[in-house]
């Protein structure tokens, strides 16, 4: 992605560059607006597509990608030691999860598998609108005696407006003119910075005991 946009970043600089100075020599009072616009306009889309690479450039540096499955994938390992499988379990099921969220729930195995969502809202394709979607996500909790292991992966946004599906795209799958770069952008972000929090709150309530849940009988 980089190397393309430097080269035709080059490109357009030269052409700019010779055109201003042919401008210098030859314009003429009848046509100065015309050349102007031209220049001009020729000035904006080399600025958009320097915003845009570096957009991109900055999209690859920040999200975690897994290199087997080439996912946005949150993983980690966290110890905490003297506690049992049962227990790291049991304050994975005291996350709140309900229903249709719960994928998997295997005590036997100690894993525990539910989906998330964040909501998103971002700049339209009209000037001066704002839509509104979801990015869905799935969260895996494996546990053993003193440690389990959270991976977060399966990142797909959805809107009633415009889909972007997968956030490993450059470009959001419904194309950048139902879905425009600054929107695409927008929801990549947000999600970084509601993981960011995500994870911590995750391994706060994973360091706390979980309740106890007794019958009725239990007096």
């Amino acid at each position: 992605m980089w190397p393309t946009c430097q080269s035709e970043l080059k490109k357009l600089s030269s052409l700019i560059s010779r055109i201003t100075f042919s401008e210098k020599l030859y314009i003429y009072p009848n046509d100065v607006q015309s050349k102007m616009c031209g220049f001009m306009k020729k000035l904006f889309n080399l600025c958009l597509l320097f915003v845009w690479c570096n957009i991109a450039l900055a999209q690859t540096k920040t999200f975690p990608i897994d290199e087997t499955t080439q996912k946005i994938t949150y993983t980690e390992v966290v110890n905490v030691e003297g506690v049992s499988k049962d227990e790291l379990y049991a304050r994975a099921k005291n996350l709140g999860i309900l229903g249709n969220n719960i994928v998997k729930d295997n005590p036997a195995e100690g894993i525990y598998v539910y989906k998330g969502q964040i909501n998103v809202t971002y700049p339209a394709p009209q000037l001066g609108q704002a839509h509104s979607g979801v990015v869905n996500y799935l969260v895996t909790i494996a546990c053993k005696d003193g440690r389990y292991k959270y991976t977060i992966t399966d990142f797909t946004h959805y809107s009633d407006k415009a889909s972007g599906g997968k956030l490993e795209g450059a470009l959001p799958e419904c194309g950048k003119y139902t879905l425009k770069p600054e929107g695409w952008s927008s929801i990549k972000k947000q999600t970084m910075e509601y993981m960011d929090k995500f994870i911590v709150a995750l391994k706060e309530k994973m360091n706390k005991p979980a309740v106890k849940t007794g019958s009725k009988d239990d007096w």
